[in-house]
């Protein structure tokens, strides 16, 4: 009847397993020895991790370091090494085992390569072992990398008027190098363009802060483009910062001084003109701001680089705006595309303002 009852309970699968190592009779007693072996559960699905997370805090944009990372072994088992996945190629781990036995320590070095910009980096690197109870390792690094010596912006384009003066600009320097310094020189290139230093008052990461502005004489300046530069050096006491200076490049200065001028056509386009067709004209009209003395008609004189076909009709003055009229004549045109320019040439200190032409001329359409 026992044994009826063992065959039941192993065969619902509700108990643990039975082994029945021996059946004893010893009078009206059975006596059964019995071995219990429990069944082994898969915990992949609820394996532990293991953080380990170290900050580099503040570092110099694309400079290198490392960490020693001491992983023990504290369970009775043994961890075989299986995969190692770093988040980013910038942490590259070094590892002094494949095999840890229980109590054992083993040592990863993650070897880090910060950003050469400035940004607030965070990396890991995942291990895992093979063995079913081992536990997922994940080795967290982070760092705020800076880049020596950031200036910003790192060139200055301006759009002026002139007569507007002192017109300024603003460039801002910060070091971050870890070597101090007293004070920052700013030399510009050219007479009409001059600087002044400001220092700051530091932050926690950036030790020597400075503003440099930039002032421009735009009186002197003519109507057009102008380009200079800023040269920067950190200065010590009794030397320059050579170790920090060598990133420095000198800062581009590109002035535009905008002419006296509200509107005027940026194109004139004839299209299609056949080689039968009579002369084409076109009106121009340049209107100037109010700023300026508008000069007579007599001071003004219409140019242009077609050595044929294209015309310029007198000028006339009206208020603030100056009119002429350009001629396209077909017959003194070969076929195909010309380009040319047409330029109103104006006392100074006003500019000559060049207007592109283009003319088209095709051949005479067939007949019907």
């Amino acid at each position: 009847m026992l044994r009826n009852r063992f065959a039941e309970l192993l065969g619902t699968g509700l108990c643990p397993k039975l082994v029945i190592a021996a059946v004893v009779t010893c009078g009206s007693l059975l006596v059964v020895n019995v071995i219990w072996s429990l069944p082994a559960f898969d915990t992949r699905g609820t394996q532990k991790e293991l953080v380990m997370m170290h900050d580099f805090g503040v570092v110099t944009a694309g400079s290198v370091h490392a960490h020693d990372f001491a992983i023990r072994n504290a369970s009775r088992s043994s961890w075989t090494l299986e995969t190692v996945r770093p988040t980013c190629s910038c942490a590259v781990p070094r590892i002094s085992f494949t095999r840890l036995s229980p109590n054992q320590t083993g040592r990863i070095r993650i070897e880090y390569h910060a950003p050469k910009s400035t940004t607030l980096d965070e990396e890991q690197v995942i291990i895992s072992f093979s063995e079913l109870h081992s536990p997922l390792l994940r080795l967290q690094i982070k760092a705020h990398a800076l880049q020596p010596l950031r200036v910003e912006p790192l060139e200055v384009n301006e759009r002026i008027k002139k007569g507007v003066e002192p017109f300024e600009s603003v460039i801002y320097v910060s070091n971050s190098s870890g070597i101090a310094c007293e004070s920052l020189a700013a030399v510009c290139d050219a007479p009409w363009c001059s600087t002044e230093v400001i220092r700051m008052p530091s932050t926690q990461f950036e030790r020597d802060r400075f503003r440099v502005v930039l002032r421009l004489a735009t009186d002197s300046l003519a109507y057009g483009d102008h380009f200079s530069k800023v040269s920067l050096r950190l200065q010590r006491e009794n030397a320059s910062v050579d170790a920090v200076v060598e990133s420095i490049n000198p800062i581009p200065i590109h002035v535009f001084v905008t002419p006296p001028v509200v509107a005027f056509p940026s194109q004139l386009f004839f299209p299609e003109l056949e080689t039968t067709d009579d002369v084409v004209a076109k009106a121009i009209t340049i209107t100037f701001s109010s700023e300026v003395s508008i000069p007579r008609a007599d001071e003004i004189t219409i140019t242009t680089t077609a050595s044929q076909g294209l015309s310029v009709s007198s000028v006339t003055v009206h208020e603030r705006c100056v009119r002429f009229t350009v001629c396209a004549d077909p017959h003194l045109l070969n076929v195909g595309f010309h380009n040319h320019f047409v330029t109103c040439n104006l006392p100074e200190p006003l500019p000559d303002l060049a207007i592109p032409v283009t003319a088209r001329i095709v051949d005479e359409a067939p007949a019907q």
